[in-house]
């Protein structure tokens, strides 16, 4: 237990960085603590949502979009964990639509980073949580428009691409998004190789939000 709690620190510390990741780092890491879900079991893969879930939630509320990007990383970690097999689809949601609850700014950006992280992967596994999605998207949308607020570009650009992505029309950004499949492929392929192993996980821990919490 100590040394998953201090291995948990030192991982989510990484994370609790002013500066924005880049895909290839969050990968590595969300890789090598899927392997290790895998290998130590669920204890370990527990532990490590828990305390991810603690942290985002401490960085989100003051999150405003110009800041540390402590809750963009963290977010991103999240996905990726996702990615993996980690964890279930519904924790991934469960952000979703607490990001869609007011269109702000901030929630765009989170938002952005999730979809473009997992956005074909969560359509792929779960197309009826993206319609809720959607809807609540549509909701928010037009909450902001009857406020006579106007929307900002960003955030219009964020609901053509969620639309585009329900319409199985989404296109990965150009050659950042493509160093970035190549990884997840090739971290996905050394994964696969602990299968033959005693793994005492092969399960993705299917847990929301409100369970952690």
């Amino acid at each position: 237990q100590d040394v998953t709690a201090t291995l948990a620190d030192l991982l989510l510390g990484l994370y609790c960085d002013h500066s924005a990741w880049q895909s290839t780092f969050v990968i590595l890491h969300a890789a090598f603590i899927a392997a290790a879900h895998k290998v130590i079991g669920t204890d370990f893969g527990a532990e490590i949502v828990s305390r991810l879930v603690e942290r985002l939630d401490e960085f989100y509320p003051s999150f405003n979009g110009t800041s540390g990007k402590e809750a963009v990383n963290l977010i991103s970690l999240v996905s990726h964990l996702y990615t993996f097999h980690a964890i279930g689809s519904r924790l991934v949601f469960d952000y979703i639509r607490l990001f869609l609850e007011e269109m702000s700014e901030a929630n765009t950006e989170l938002l952005l980073r999730v979809v473009r992280d997992v956005g074909p992967q969560l359509r792929q596994d779960d197309p009826s949580s993206l319609k809720d999605m959607i809807r609540v998207m549509q909701n928010s949308a037009a909450k902001l428009t009857a406020s006579g607020q106007e929307m900002s570009v960003r955030t219009k650009f964020m609901i053509e691409t969620i639309t585009d992505l329900k319409n199985n029309k989404f296109k990965a950004a150009s050659s950042v998004n493509g160093v970035a499949t190549e990884h997840v492929t090739r971290m996905r392929k050394v994964l696969g190789t602990l299968n033959t192993r005693n793994v005492r996980a092969s399960e993705p821990l299917r847990i929301g939000r409100a369970d952690i919490k």
